[in-house]
Formats: structure tokens, sequence, C-alpha cells
């Protein structure tokens, strides 16, 4: 940053210097006919300086004031396209279904339980994100509450992913993601999904006739 210095000779005339970190140089001098006319010229401009850092300071709010008011466009444009996207989405495949308790405002949970007892449920995707889930599981009983479930992801593409908690004799549980056909998509979990295969069948089929998972 450069800073001015006026120094006034004896003679009324005013030198400018102007000092930076490269050092002091000599920018002007003028010549008065009286210490009055060279009051005037040094008020006059002062008055421009500051004038001009005023408007200098104001631009500068307004440019960070437009700055912030585009952000928060943005931002409020945003959150009202994710919310009427999620609530469109989830709103079809939560269609007929009851709110659960858990269920928020900004994220919406449904349930429903059909006439065998399999349990099926909607969650919408959390705040500002696109990834909500379904699932459906099997029946359960007062001895065993811990039966194998299946989880869908829609993709923002239209697709979906799926995933499964399988559950062995022992209560030993498995999360295995899966391909649409029910098979694992990583070898370690073959052998624990095969043993499932037919609750998975199952599951899926369940998914289909809700959701037309496969449509």
């Amino acid at each position: 940053m450069n800073l001015l210095i006026f120094r006034w000779s004896a003679n009324y005339k005013r030198v400018r210097f102007a000092v930076s970190d490269g050092g002091i140089k000599q920018r002007e001098s003028r010549q008065f006919p009286s210490k009055e006319a060279a009051d005037v010229s040094l008020a006059r401009k002062t008055r421009r300086i500051l004038t001009d850092k005023i408007f200098k300071k104001h631009h500068m709010k307004k440019t960070e004031l437009k700055i912030i008011l585009a952000v928060a466009i943005v931002f409020v444009a945003f959150n009202i396209v994710w919310f009427a996207w999620s609530h469109i989405k989830y709103g079809k495949l939560s269609s007929g279904m009851e709110e659960n308790v858990f269920s928020t405002f900004v994220t919406p949970r449904y349930f429903y339980t059909d006439a065998v007892g399999n349990d099926y449920l909607v969650k919408y995707p959390d705040y500002l994100t696109f990834t909500g889930n379904m699932s459906v599981g099997m029946p359960t009983t007062d001895e065993n509450y811990n039966t194998d479930s299946l989880i869908i992801w829609p993709t923002l593409s239209g697709k979906y992913e799926f995933g499964v908690i399988l559950y062995e004799e022992e209560g030993k549980g498995y999360r295995v993601y899966i391909d649409a056909n029910g098979n694992a998509l990583s070898k370690e979990y073959e052998d624990v999904v095969s043993r499932h295969t037919e609750n998975i069948k199952k599951l899926l089929m369940k998914a289909d006739n809700k959701w037309g998972i496969y449509d």
C-alpha cells in the first residue's frame, strides 16, 4: 500500500512524496501564490482522496452483498429443488403407507405390514442428499425378531441398488450387497447368500409387486 506525504516549503511550494516498500519517491511539486491558496488546494485534494476511499469501500460492500445474495439464492433454490424432487419421487413409493414414529418433516419415514406379516418401509433422503431407501422384511415372531430383509436404494438414473441383511440360525447377521437377481456382489459372501436364496427371491418378488422395481 502507498502512503502520500505532503511537505510545504517556505515559498508555498508543495511537494508530494509516495512512500512504499520501494522507498520514498517524489511524485509532483506545485507552486502556489499564497499560503491560503495552498491550503485550499490541499483541502480539495484531501476531500477527493477521502471521497474516493469512501466510494471504493461502498463499492466493495455492494459487491460483497451481491455475492452473499447470489449464494443465498442458489442455496434456497437448491433446497426447493431437493424438497420437491424427494417428496415427488418418494411420495409415489410411500403411497398408501402409514407414517413411522421416527418420521420427521425433513426426512419422512413410512411403513406398511401386509396380511402375512411382511414389513415394508420407505425412508426419504436425508437433508440435501438424494439417497433414500425402501426395505422389505420377512415376518417376525415373538421368538425371533431377526429375520432376513431386503434393502433397495433408488439411484438418480432411475435404477436400483440392492442389499440384504441375512441371519443364520446361531443369530449371526450378514450385510451383503446383491444384484437385481439376488446374487452376491462379493465372492466372500456367495455361500451365505446361497443358503438364503429362497428368502431373497421372495423378498425381491414382494418388492417388485409393491414398487415395480423390474419395470
